[in-house]
């Protein structure tokens, strides 16, 4: 048996990680998979890339968001509450699709999140450049007055002599 090229080597490498996103997302041991399931996630992996790993973490971790919306995409009376395989593979399409809106809406906020600090720095620039000009306005007031004051001081002088 051939491995699949996107197993890194190993033809149960996916199956393994299958199992340690279950472990450190819901803490506990897990059965091996079967064959079948092995299968099943080969034939995943053969259809979607490497994008498998991406959508594989995020399916676990956001299980009953997926299994909602592939229920309801299915018109499925219910779903799986744990990760399942077979559910997985079968609504593959759902996740994807859940996947790439939550990456374009992340864009969007980040997008968001940029033009907010560039109209902060451009407003911090604005204050700062109306400070610098009101203290420059005040240093040349006290320089008015320091030669109005050299002024009238010679304007003594020449009265005193």
């Amino acid at each position: 048996m051939t491995p699949n090229k996107f197993y890194r080597g190993r033809p149960f490498a996916l199956g393994d990680r299958w199992l340690i996103l279950l472990a450190r997302t819901y803490g506990a041991p897990q059965k091996p998979l079967t064959r079948i399931e092995c299968r099943q996630l080969k034939n995943l992996a053969n259809a979607l890339g490497p994008l498998i790993y991406d959508v594989m973490a995020w399916v676990i971790e956001n299980w009953s968001i997926f299994s909602y919306e592939a229920q309801r995409a299915a018109g499925l009376s219910r779903s799986p509450d744990h990760p399942h395989i077979g559910f997985f593979v079968t609504h593959c399409q759902v996740a994807v699709n859940l996947m790439k809106k939550e990456e374009e809406r992340a864009a969007q906020e980040a997008e968001r999140l940029r033009c907010f600090a560039e109209i902060n720095a451009a407003q911090e620039k604005a204050r700062l450049e109306r400070e610098k000009a009101q203290q420059d306005e005040e240093n040349e007031d006290e320089e008015r007055l320091t030669l109005e004051e050299v002024y009238q001081m010679l304007r003594s002088e020449r009265r005193g002599n």
